[in-house]
């Protein structure tokens, strides 16, 4: 296989495990499905600090990665095949 199919299957699954690392910024599903409470807007507007910053970056930029890797694999002909 060549290079560029080695490093999309490791940029995917770093995709996957920074995915899972990150925290929950949002409602989980069944505050959406079930309403929520509303009344706890405490921490809306609290910025990303430290390792939540850090994780958060580094998923934009493996992010931007993989479909770089992605249009190389497309330029090529589309082929993964060696």
């Amino acid at each position: 296989m060549a290079w560029y199919v080695w490093a999309i299957i490791v940029d995917a699954i770093l995709l996957i495990v920074l995915v899972g690392l990150q925290g929950k910024n949002s409602e989980d599903i069944s505050s959406a499905i079930l309403g929520g409470d509303r009344d706890l807007d405490l921490f809306k507007e609290i910025k990303e600090r430290g390792i939540d910053l850090f994780i958060t970056r580094s998923t934009i930029f493996c992010t931007v990665v993989f479909f770089i890797l992605l249009g190389v694999v497309l330029w090529q002909g589309g082929t993964v095949a060696a």
